[in-house]
């Protein structure tokens, strides 16, 4: 005989592969206990390392000096930077690095970015 004919009792349907909702939902129904389990498991597993991480902010900025003698070519030249193309400037940079040193140390600058309250954790201790 044929390995694959399957042998169907009397009053048998022959199984096909298709699964229904009702047979479903009856294995949901009798694991819903392991399902829980499993999910409050997975979040407590997920939620340890994220509560036990501390929060940590970076923020960074570029100064980019602005030449006195430039024409209003500006935003031609910045749209002309986003497809990739360098146009020159005119003018020079007047403006060195210290002035944006000094301008980066100014309370006027670090007042509105320092809030109270704040610590700021130093080789020597903690500052506030």
């Amino acid at each position: 005989m044929d390995s694959e004919v399957t042998h169907v009792h009397m009053g048998q349907v022959p199984d096909d592969d298709e699964i229904s909702l009702l047979n479903l939902a009856s294995v949901l129904l009798r694991r819903g206990g392991l399902i829980i389990l499993s999910t409050f498991a997975g979040a407590l597993i997920a939620l340890v390392p994220a509560l036990r991480t501390p929060l940590e902010y970076t923020a960074t900025t570029t100064f980019l000096p602005n030449a006195e003698g430039e024409t209003g070519f500006g935003g031609a030249a910045g749209l002309a930077q986003q497809f990739g193309f360098a146009l020159p400037r005119s003018g020079g940079f007047e403006r060195n690095s210290l002035f944006y040193q000094n301008l980066l140390q100014s309370r006027e600058i670090l007042a509105g970015v320092v809030t109270p309250g704040i610590e700021v954790v130093t080789p020597t201790g903690v500052t506030t």
